[in-house]
């Protein structure tokens, strides 16, 4: 998964559809605490809007730069914290970010002060695990790496070269894929102690993948899996169809995603419990984006029932 190609056009069609509400009758209401799982499912979806205690965060685009803007709860009283930002990620009371024309990571307050260069390097994805930033990277000759570092910059480890996509800290690893080769995905975990790698699964070609209590469920050629990470066994969920893997996110207990079949185009949510997928909309999203309790897509907002 890569940042840095998709998301400039997006922004606006998102924006217009901010105020559409969508109601979604048969998916339970789930906390308004973000989850890691969410966090991680809104980084790759480009952070379009994000959401933590200090309010509602999101990006705009005009005049030929993007501006990062923070907002009360129920989106009044609005102010720009940044400008010329590319890419963001919420830690705590942080904000780390990429700009449009500057190489390197920076890193100042939730209300846009405090602004410093913490990293050198270029960005894709960040994410965080205890007082440790892990984040992928690149030289000039498109070689990847993955990074750690401390929430200051300081103590920068290369931990591996390699492309590391889809990066996610469960239970002291972190989780991520490889593009071995052309039709040929592996599945590993890093030991955050040790710092070993091992491989969990293999696929023919992963975009997208969540891990919930010992259980991968992963996007591979269109369709959806689950390998248990105790056992080995994989379980084809869904066969033959083409399921999007950017609108895959994770609210609650529900794994969302949306679909191509004979019959249309539909979302379905994946009880990860009980492992049954209910309907949920007649409609197919581009991208799905867990705001508190709320879920956002290009096509509008759901309200689930309480």
């Amino acid at each position: 998964m890569k940042l840095v190609f998709y998301r400039a056009y997006i922004i606006p069609i998102f924006l217009l559809s901010l105020f559409i509400f969508t109601s979604c009758k048969q998916l339970p209401q789930s906390s308004n605490k973000p989850t890691m799982l969410s966090e991680c499912g809104n980084m790759y979806n480009y952070n379009l809007v994000t959401k933590n205690e200090y309010g509602i965060f999101y990006l705009i685009k005009g005049d030929g730069k993007t501006t990062l803007l923070r907002a009360n709860d129920d989106w009044s009283n609005a102010v720009s914290i940044g400008e010329g930002i590319y890419s963001y990620f919420l830690i705590d009371d942080s904000i780390y970010f990429t700009k449009d024309s500057e190489t390197g990571i920076y890193k100042m307050d939730y209300r846009g002060g405090k602004v410093e260069k913490i990293c050198d390097l270029p960005c894709d994805e960040l994410i965080s695990s205890g007082n440790r930033i892990y984040f992928s990277t690149y030289d000039k000759d498109k070689n990847c790496f993955l990074y750690s570092m401390s929430r200051d910059g300081k103590d920068l480890k290369q931990l591996f070269s390699g492309d590391a996509y889809n990066l996610q800290p469960i239970d002291n690893y972190l989780y991520y894929y490889l593009n071995v080769a052309v039709d040929d995905s592996e599945i590993y975990r890093l030991e955050l102690d040790t710092l070993k790698s091992e491989r969990v699964g293999t696929a023919h070609e992963v975009d997208r993948f969540f891990v919930n209590n010992g259980t991968v469920y992963y996007h591979d050629l269109n369709d959806l899996y689950s390998l248990n990470l105790n056992s080995g066994t994989v379980n084809q969920i869904t066969k033959k169809l083409r399921v999007f893997a950017e609108s895959m996110n994770v609210y609650g207990n529900y794994l969302i995603y949306s679909k191509l079949d004979d019959n249309g185009t539909y979302t379905y949510a994946l009880n990860m419990t009980t492992g049954e997928s209910i309907k949920i909309s007649d409609y197919a999203y581009d991208y799905v984006l867990v705001i508190g309790d709320e879920l956002m897509t290009n096509k509008g907002k759901f309200v689930p029932a309480v």
